[in-house]
Parts: C-alpha cells; structure tokens; sequence
C-alpha cells in the first residue's frame, strides 16, 4: 500500500495581495485619513509644546552672534608707537618727589638690628648653662664641653673645643670669639709624673692605658725623671704627643746631690 505524495506549500508573496492598481489606491487612501486623524486627536499642550521648542530654536540661531576674526598680537612697531624711546620713568610717572631723592644712597642694613650679642664665656669657669646659649651649643655639647675639661684638668687653648665630640669646624667657628682663658688657662691641673699611678695617668685623654703603663716602667727602670723631654725617650711617646702634654705634667726638681725636691704644682 502507498502513501499519497504531499504536494509542496507555495511561499507567501506579499505582492499579489493587493492585484489591483485601485486597490493600492484604496490603501493610500485610508492611510492618510488615519494619519490625518491621529493629528487632529494629538493633544493641544503637545503640540504647542513641539511648536514652542522649534520657535525658540529657530530664535537662538538667529540672535546668536557669529564668530569675530581671531586679532593679531601688536607688533614691535605698534610698542615703539606707544613708547617712545625717549620717554623715561619720571615723564610717564611724574612724582612730586624732589630730583635729589632719586640718586640717595641708604647705608642703613636691617640686619644689624636683630643681630644678637652674646657674652664672652669662660671655658674654664663657666657651666653648662652658660655655654649652651652660645650659637650652635645645645645641653648635649654643653654637658659635653664640661665633662671633657673635668678629664683634661681644664683647657689651655681655644682649638681644644674642636676635641669634643659633635663640634664641628662651623660651630667651632661661631663660639670660638666667644669664649676666652685668661689667666685660667695656667691653673690646669697638673700630674706628677714620678708619683702618678698608671691608673691616675690612663684617666687623661691625651693618655691611653700602653703609654700610662710606659711611663711608669720607664721610671721603675731608669729612676725619677728629671726633664719632661725625657719622655720622648719611651717608644710610645713621640714628640707631638709631649708637648700635647706639657701643660698638664708637673715634675719633681733634682739637685745637685741626687735629691728629689718636689716642684711647684
């Protein structure tokens, strides 16, 4: 038994709906009768709202002013016109100011009013308070300064403060005129080298424990020293070093006999 063959659907063509030239005629037709009445059915305000907005546009492009030439820089000959070459400060800015007052030097330097004076200090009296004023000295170098005179015996020279840890050159520059010895630099205190141990020795900072414990070996060994150069003798000690320690040694005298007579301190 055999099934009937189906016969293949035939595709939709849009254009023989409508065969007749008087039908398309009819459907333009009733096009714009549609159209014509969603117009007239269109709200009042919407249509003055869309015929306002086109108004003003049409407005704003006729008022709106239209672009100027962009103007040229003036030349050097236009400056020249309005400066003449001959015409100076005073005549374009007359003053009533006299002529001489143009030409008058002032000497007069604001600085040197706030410039602030300091006292000379003393580097073997005075305290820490006192030379933590000076420029450039805090409490840290102040305390400083101190304790490093207690361990010298106290300063014979200015250029020592540039021993003391945290003084630079600039900073020793600054205090330098500001300080003075006087007489006081004569009052250090001495040590007698045929009496110091070599713990009393090593106690000063021109002093390290090897050369403390030459001086006094050379003495057990060679006897009392009769002469401060006599250090120079020990192989440790060189002659920068005595004569760094010169003013802080004191020795016995020695007579004729062979005595030991003790020297003034």
């Amino acid at each position: 038994m055999t099934t009937p063959s189906r016969s293949p659907r035939p595709r939709f063509d849009p254009g023989k709906l409508i065969v007749s030239r008087k039908d398309r005629l009819g459907a333009l037709v009733l096009a714009l009768l549609l159209l014509v009445y969603a117009v007239i059915s269109m709200p009042s305000g919407v249509a003055e709202t869309y015929t306002a907005r086109v108004d003003s546009l049409k407005v704003a492009t006729e008022l709106r002013p239209s672009p100027t030439p962009r103007q040229k820089p003036p030349s050097k000959r236009s400056y020249a016109s309005l400066y003449p070459a001959d015409q100076n400060a005073k005549q374009r800015y007359p003053t009533d100011r006299p002529s001489e007052q143009w030409t008058k030097k002032y000497s007069y330097t604001p600085q040197e009013k706030y410039r602030k004076i300091y006292e000379v200090r003393s580097l073997n009296k005075s305290d820490s308070a006192a030379f933590e004023v000076l420029p450039g000295i805090g409490p840290v170098l102040a305390a400083r300064i101190v304790r490093y005179r207690e361990k010298l015996g106290g300063f014979y020279s200015k250029s020592q403060l540039r021993e003391v840890y945290g003084i630079s050159d600039s900073v020793y520059a600054l205090i330098a005129p500001l300080t003075s010895l006087g007489a006081d630099s004569a009052n250090v205190i001495k040590l007698d080298i045929n009496n110091a141990s070599v713990e009393t020795l090593q106690g000063h900072p021109y002093l390290r424990w090897d050369k403390a414990k030459a001086i006094v070996n050379y003495r057990k060994a060679n006897g009392p020293y009769r002469s401060v150069h006599d250090l120079e003798k020990i192989w440790t000690m060189n002659k920068t070093d005595v004569e760094r320690l010169l003013p802080y040694l004191r020795i016995d005298t020695v007579a004729a006999d062979g005595a030991i007579k003790k020297g003034p301190p």
